[in-house]
């Protein structure tokens, strides 16, 4: 039998922490996802580059990063996160320990895999960009460092939305992973709510039903935000009816 007091708010139930633990599950979640994105974008700048050295850096982080299980990407910024900024900054004089916790650990750790995955999907909305984009921008007056940023980007991300909608479901997905570093998640309030009242299956239901809502809200906005950047561009199927309009009008 279900007892829905142990929803409750406060001392008698777990509502209050259950609520903060989807809190923090959204927060870790969102800016992992814009971390990877970031990385992303920058990696599929320096992939397209001319610079065989970044070009080869590219391709070994992708190499890492796609190739590693997410758990054990979390359980070494955790572990080794702070040895590994001393390493890097000591021959600059940093010596000052960088405490990651697990937070911190599970953004940064998400963030990379997001962003190791994120690369060829910017890279190839890039490329899939008509290469008349940059002559009609030349031909405006545009600098060549105003074309990408003013023109192609903006084009390259609407075309790339669909792959980036699908690293986001993954990313929220991954998130349950850093309750294993001992971060208040969803997963793990749930998992202590469950072993303190002997309702595991009544809890990680919850969870359950919890992430289901989180990829139904953000299926629908991200079907707004694809309406808002669609606006004025026309579909495949407007354009092949206004060809077919003109050629039977001109015939």
């Amino acid at each position: 039998m279900l007892n829905l007091e142990l929803f409750a708010w406060g001392d008698t139930g777990w509502g209050d922490e259950l609520v903060r633990g989807i809190g923090v599950t959204c927060q870790l979640a969102v800016l992992s996802y814009l971390l990877g994105i970031a990385i992303g974008l920058g990696g599929a700048i320096a992939r397209l580059s001319r610079n065989r050295v970044l070009v080869a850096g590219v391709k070994f982080y992708r190499l890492i990063f796609c190739s590693f299980p997410d758990l054990l990407v979390i359980t070494l910024i955790f572990f080794g996160g702070s040895q590994f900024i001393r390493l890097i900054l000591s021959p600059f004089g940093f010596k000052r320990y960088v405490e990651f916790n697990a937070f911190t650990s599970g953004v940064i750790a998400l963030g990379l895999v997001t962003g190791a995955y994120a690369i060829d999907v910017i890279r190839g909305a890039i490329q899939a960009v008509p290469t008349g984009q940059w002559e009609a921008a030349r031909a405006l007056g545009f600098s060549q460092r105003t074309v990408f940023p003013v023109v192609i980007l903006p084009q390259a991300l609407r075309l790339a939305l669909p792959g980036l909608d699908n690293l986001w479901v993954g990313n929220l997905q991954s998130t349950a992973l850093v309750s294993v570093l001992g971060l208040d998640d969803l997963v793990r309030v749930a998992g202590l709510a469950g072993a303190s009242s002997q309702q595991s299956t009544l809890f990680y239901g919850f969870v359950a039903m919890a992430y289901l809502g989180l990829k139904v809200l953000s299926s629908y906005g991200m079907k707004l935000i694809r309406r808002w950047v669609d606006r004025g561009v026309l579909s495949e199927q407007s354009q092949f009816r206004n060809s077919k309009r003109n050629l039977v009008h001109h015939a």
